[in-house]
């Protein structure tokens, strides 16, 4: 009778072996077809409601194209962030409210990049970029009074004096594509901005300044 006992235990212990050695292997199967089945990993991608700085360009040209910011009291900026002449992503928020004034500031100094990004880089020609788009609103203001336009030859003169007044950038070329980029930035190939100080622009819609499709008025000596 013992052994009889002793061979029923025997046998039950194999039996759980074979059990539990089958429910170890079932998770493993599955773990592994888990494993193989999973979906990749998508990249996180930007929002489509992001604002980014071509919006706020578009705000603040706007802003100032309309008096606003010469005459602060004929519009509440939260009523304008509310409106549609501030474009489809900005809205009346705290975020965008806080951000205003820093936008405006900084797109009248011409350091707000009309580019489809959330934050600018610091570029290493920034202050010749900022002394030149100066110069061209100076010109467009006097353009009206004197007739003269201002000539491509005469903008690359100005920068290479920026620069060795500046210090500190002897690589500094100003090749046709730099000024060009320049403009496009600062929105100076529409028309109301190098147009008016007597630069012929580009159709809208093409990038850069080909030299022998540009003609511009000749600025007095």
């Amino acid at each position: 009778e013992g052994t009889h006992l002793s061979f029923q235990t025997l046998s039950c212990l194999r039996s759980c072996y074979r059990s539990f050695h089958a429910l170890a292997l079932n998770v493993l199967l599955l773990q592994s077809k888990t494993k193989f089945t999973m979906a990749p990993a998508k990249k996180k991608q930007r929002k489509k409601d992001a604002v980014t700085n071509a919006d706020w360009v578009y705000a603040m040209r706007k802003w100032c194209d309309l008096g606003y910011d010469e005459n602060p009291g004929s519009m509440k900026r939260t009523v304008f962030l509310d409106s549609e002449m501030s474009g489809p992503r900005l809205r009346n928020c705290k975020t965008h409210q806080n951000l205003f004034s820093i936008k405006l500031n900084s797109f009248k100094r011409g350091e707000l990049e009309n580019t489809n990004v959330r934050r600018q880089r610091k570029r290493k020609y920034g202050a010749i970029e900022k002394k030149l788009v100066d110069y061209i609103h100076a010109r467009t203001k006097s353009c009206a009074q004197d007739k003269c336009g201002l000539s491509w030859i005469r903008m690359k003169t100005k920068c290479l004096q920026w620069a060795n007044n500046l210090g500190g950038m002897e690589d500094f070329r100003c090749s046709d594509q730099w000024i060009s980029d320049v403009l496009e930035r600062n929105y100076l190939t529409r028309a109301g901005g190098a147009e008016d100080a007597g630069i012929k622009v580009q159709p809208a819609g093409m990038r850069g300044f080909a030299r022998k499709a540009v003609k511009m008025k000749t600025a007095p000596s």
